[in-house]
């Protein structure tokens, strides 16, 4: 089963939708599928869907999709410390990014984890994982350089004080900072590109894609654009 959540914010997925739709058409994707979509304007034909899910139907469709999670990152394949215990930083911006990294919550249970992600007006916060805030960036403002200085110095601290081995991360722009210290501090990054990423890269993932050591994609036509990524199936 795949579900599907689209974020709770006023983006719209159009493309996204229209591609699943067209997968389920074909017979290419035969698992039952539902879709949060959201505020998006396309309705979907060939499977279920809702605008917004209020919290419990959202557990319960996450329930139905829980034990299926095709997505499997390699932590012990990213250096030598199989016998030491590793810290994860857990990194995504706000809406879809930041769902689709709660789906890899086994792995943070698993090891000494933290996350990092933007601060909205909506409530992120996941019981049991200790979690750091940046703010809120977008391209076009006109504050953009200034959000990104700063981020950029709350990511350098937060990287100072937790020190971690690996960062995992979903995207996009505000994750970069955390991303790039870790690298220039010899830690190892791991980056999945955006389910909703089907056939396109975004700029954070071209970046990305330079300085990670594993690079996930969740669509197998997304190999054509990075060659070298890693095609397991998608996180939901």
């Amino acid at each position: 089963m795949i579900f599907i959540t689209l974020g709770s914010q006023m983006f719209q997925f159009n493309r996204l939708l229209k591609a699943l739709d067209e997968q389920v058409a074909e017979g290419k994707i035969t698992d039952e599928l539902f879709a949060q979509i959201g505020a998006s304007d396309y309705k979907p034909r060939n499977f279920k869907y809702k605008g917004f899910l209020n919290r419990d139907e959202f557990a319960e469709w996450q329930g139905k999709a829980e034990n299926k999670v095709p997505v499997t990152v390699n932590i012990e394949g990213t250096n030598s410390m199989s016998n030491k215990k590793k810290k994860l930083c857990f990194a995504a911006s706000s809406g879809g990014h930041f769902e689709q990294i709660i789906m890899l919550k086994p792995l943070m249970e698993k090891y000494d984890s933290f996350l990092i992600t933007e601060k909205t007006i909506y409530n992120t916060e996941i019981i049991g994982v200790k979690m750091y805030y940046l703010r809120q960036v977008n391209r076009k403002e006109f504050i953009f350089p200034i959000e990104m200085i700063v981020n950029s110095i709350k990511s350098f601290a937060v990287f100072i004080k937790e020190k971690p081995d690996i960062v995992i991360t979903t995207g996009v722009l505000a994750m970069v900072p955390i991303c790039l210290i870790a690298k220039l501090f010899g830690k190892k990054l791991i980056y999945i590109e955006s389910f909703a990423k089907v056939n396109s890269a975004n700029e954070t993932g071209k970046l990305m894609y330079k300085f990670a050591d594993q690079f996930y994609v969740q669509w197998p036509q997304m190999k054509k654009i990075y060659p070298k990524a890693i095609y397991l199936g998608g996180i939901y």
